[in-house]
């Protein structure tokens, strides 16, 4: 069995702000109005008070300082960037908007690299082709699978391309939001716990892609928690399941996304590990991602 990570890498940011090229596509992008100096300051500090929260349950996290100079709002964001695999491998992986393209710090994660050379996919770019790392891939590394949820930062040759560098067999389907727009990253929408998995439903299209997908859960072991889309819009989805330096296991997770969860969601899932939750607000609302984003798994 191999355990959850128990280390994060996070990015603390400096440009934080609403991405123009992203808000295409990420619906959960919302307009405030506030300054840019009093977001940077409020920004900061839910990071420091989510770090910090991780920290004092035993979490190792491993904090980079944004570069200055880089301009890329969404540099908080790192799980998009790289993913490192249990046996040591890891990757990089081609983002759909140019600005998000400078996050990349391959030095960052050299440290963790213990098996094979950096499998580099930015190449796809070129093409228009786009796999945005673990916000695109649900990996269940017990079984080398993964889940995708379809859209234009997720597509089929990155995918594949993906498969055959990791050995991972990724079960792709299309999930959609209210207004019926592919949800952007699929960690919106679904997480995966040891014997229990996040799931909208209801947000599937295909029945036949629905039925498999549960088919699949339910024959790795997991008990599925269904959430509503409502939910979704509230990050109940964008969970990450991380262990500490004990082995106690944890369900990573919002404020915000918790008070959203139903008493009996919350018993099922607790089977697996307790929940650390952390006020996001103006992360969630400017940035359109929340606490599974901000974590790039460590093995």
């Amino acid at each position: 069995m191999i355990a959850p990570a128990s280390k994060v890498l996070m990015v603390r940011p400096c440009s934080f702000q609403s991405n123009s090229e992203t808000a295409a596509t990420n619906t959960f992008q919302q307009k405030v109005s506030i300054s840019y100096k009093d977001l940077s300051e409020i920004a900061l500090k839910e990071f420091d008070e989510f770090r910090s929260k991780l920290e004092s349950h035993g979490i190792l996290v491993i904090c980079h300082q944004e570069p200055g100079d880089s301009k890329t709002p969404d540099a908080i964001f790192p799980n998009n960037w790289f993913a490192v695999l249990p046996n040591g491998q890891a990757f990089l992986f081609p983002m759909c908007a140019s600005n998000r393209r400078r996050e990349v710090q391959p030095a960052w994660i050299k440290p963790f690299v213990r098996s094979k050379p950096v499998v580099d996919l930015r190449s796809f770019c070129a093409e228009g082709v786009f796999l945005e790392g673990t916000g695109s891939l649900i990996l269940d590394h017990n079984h080398r699978m993964g889940y995708a949820c379809l859209s234009e930062r997720t597509q089929p040759p990155a995918i594949k391309a993906f498969e055959s560098h990791s050995g991972y067999q990724v079960f792709s389907f299309a999930a959609t939001d209210l207004g019926k727009v592919p949800f952007y990253h699929t960690n919106v929408m679904m997480a995966l716990g040891l014997k229990t998995a996040i799931v909208c439903l209801e947000s599937i299209s295909l029945d036949s892609d629905r039925s498999k997908l549960c088919d699949l859960l339910a024959k790795t072991g997991h008990e599925i928690v269904s959430i509503t889309q409502k939910q979704v819009l509230n990050f109940a989805g964008n969970m990450l399941f991380l262990s500490n330096s004990a082995g106690k296991n944890y369900w990573v997770c919002s404020e915000r996304a918790l008070q959203s969860l139903t008493g009996s969601q919350r018993q099922v899932l607790e089977r697996d590990g307790e929940f650390i939750a952390s006020p996001l607000p103006t992360i969630e609302n400017v940035g359109g991602g929340s606490a599974r984003c901000m974590l790039g798994e460590i093995f």
